[in-house]
């Protein structure tokens, strides 16, 4: 399971030595990932966690749009940055709004990332966004769905840094 998520097209976000790595199963539309993405900035920014960010395309039609927008953009972590801070900041508004404008025309690339991320996704029974993967202090994987209270400081029990 875990060497499949590193072969995933992933998007890191934070140092790629820290610590602690954990992958996340990321839907662009999801506000429990914002959530997430906000809630981990602490952790991110002081390079004791790095999120790899699998993106997904489940929960609304823009979805696709997004995550391809995201996966095909310049700098990918600049654009999932950018749309999250946008997201957090966009309070009552219609989700398909929100944040990085949705490609109209997919290429070929994402659309298959996409697809690969889904079938990963699928393969390993998740059937909700965030999906949070990492390994514990025993070295064991753990993984957690949606943004149940503690999610993070069970991430980083490894490492001692709650």
């Amino acid at each position: 399971t875990w060497a499949d998520l590193e072969r995933t097209h992933w998007i890191g976000d934070g140092k790629p030595d820290a610590p602690q790595i954990a992958y996340v199963f990321t839907d662009p539309n999801c506000p429990y990932c914002n959530q997430l993405w906000r809630e981990a900035r602490p952790l991110v920014q002081s390079g004791q966690l790095q999120l790899r960010h699998i993106m997904v395309a489940v929960l609304r039609p823009s979805s696709e749009g997004k995550a391809a927008a995201i996966l095909k953009a310049p700098s990918p972590e600049k654009a999932l940055a950018s749309h999250a801070q946008a997201y957090a900041n966009a309070h009552g508004k219609d989700p398909d709004s929100l944040g990085i404008a949705a490609l109209t025309r997919i290429p070929l690339s994402a659309r298959d990332a996409l697809a690969n991320n889904l079938s990963l996704m699928t393969a390993m029974g998740i059937r909700a966004t965030p999906a949070t993967i990492w390994k514990n202090a025993q070295g064991l994987v753990q993984t957690r769905t949606g943004m149940p209270p503690g999610l993070l400081e069970s991430v980083m029990e490894k490492t001692g840094s709650k």
